[in-house]
């Protein structure tokens, strides 16, 4: 009678899981079809689409680059840690035993709701899978980067904390690959003005940044007439 509890308490989540993850992949497969019945409308119209040094169109093989999507995605992580920790919403404090339990123990099956297993999970993974995309890596490379930095997030920071949860590291990247794609596919096709409906959190780091460029001009200008 144990061992039934015991099975049905694990293979239930995980057919859930299952359930929801095929249907995204319909979704994704239907957004992919679409996307290259279009690529010839894409190609001719993604000059106009260019931001900044984050290009919404497919760069050159020599053009790639890690460097851009490595730092957003790292910086984001380590702002959601301490929001995490400095909010009290994490499970437990930081402790080296819970970071040592991550290489020792396997993965848990995490009691979080579904809210955000499902939604504010795949959101974050779709975050990284969109900077890799933009700094010109294609559909399976952009996937490998979103599943690196979600394995990263589970056992190199939040694991300080909890340890690596099973639902996280099979929807993070898989379901946020799939809806990066459906972000890109959508930023490839608007005004540089309207991308903060698509892409917020980078228009923002954008928009700082900026602001700080202007800044380093003026006193660079003024320093120059000084002398």
């Amino acid at each position: 009678m144990f061992i039934m509890r015991s099975l049905t308490t694990i293979c239930l989540p995980m057919l859930l899981i299952i359930k929801f993850f095929h249907r995204f992949i319909l979704l994704g497969l239907f957004a992919v079809t679409f996307c290259q019945s279009n690529a010839q409308y894409v190609s001719c119209n993604a000059a106009s689409f260019r931001m900044n040094d984050f290009a919404v169109y497919k760069l050159e093989e020599n053009e790639r680059s890690l460097t851009k999507p490595l730092i957003y995605s790292l910086s984001l992580m380590t702002v959601n840690l301490a929001v995490l920790v400095g909010g009290g919403l994490s499970d437990d404090k930081m402790r080296f035993e819970n970071f040592e339990k991550a290489f020792t123990m396997l993965p848990a099956l995490d009691d979080d709701g579904w809210f955000y297993n499902y939604f504010s999970h795949p959101l974050m993974g779709s975050e990284t899978y969109l900077r890799a995309r933009e700094g010109g890596f294609g559909y399976f490379g952009s996937f490998l980067f979103s599943s690196a930095m979600s394995v990263t997030w589970e056992y190199f920071l939040e694991s300080w904390t909890e340890r690596p949860s099973i639902q996280d590291l099979l929807i993070t990247s898989t379901t946020g690959s799939l809806l990066g794609e459906l972000r890109f596919w959508a930023k490839s096709r608007m005004k540089p003005q309207h991308h903060w409906f698509i892409d917020p959190i980078n228009m923002l780091t954008l928009s700082v940044g900026k602001i700080f460029d202007k800044k380093e001009k003026t006193v660079s200008l003024a320093f120059s007439f000084t002398f």
